[in-house]
């Protein structure tokens, strides 16, 4: 969430930002939502309210967390990447979460396979 607020270049970075940023702070609520004590976080939500699109979502109150999903980029250099994701949360551990991203379309496999590449 930091970079995609807060970083000028990565705002362009994600094809649809607006749907990105909204799971975005949807996830970062529900982290609030079950740690309200934690001062760092309720730092970091603070810093991010200063972005316009970031407050007033955050004023939305949506809160879940997204399993799975498809997500667009847009790298400088190789173009438009389409990742599929999945987010799973450990039984023994559910604070954190482990996301797996593979590419949703031959396209993107390839342009993922001249980044590793380079």
């Amino acid at each position: 969430m930091w970079l995609c607020l807060m970083h000028p270049q990565i705002r362009e970075f994600y094809v649809d930002r607006e749907s990105v940023v909204r799971d975005g702070v949807a996830h970062l609520r529900t982290a609030w939502a079950a740690h309200p004590e934690d001062q760092a976080l309720t730092d970091l939500i603070a810093e991010f309210t200063r972005d316009e699109e970031f407050a007033r979502l955050w004023t939305e109150r949506d809160a879940r967390v997204k399993g799975r999903g498809r997500k667009v980029m847009r790298h400088p250099d190789i173009g438009v990447i389409a990742l599929h994701f999945e987010t799973l949360t450990p039984l023994q551990d559910p604070d954190q979460r482990l996301v797996i991203y593979r590419a949703a379309d031959d396209e993107s496999q390839s342009a993922l396979d001249r980044l590793c590449a380079r």
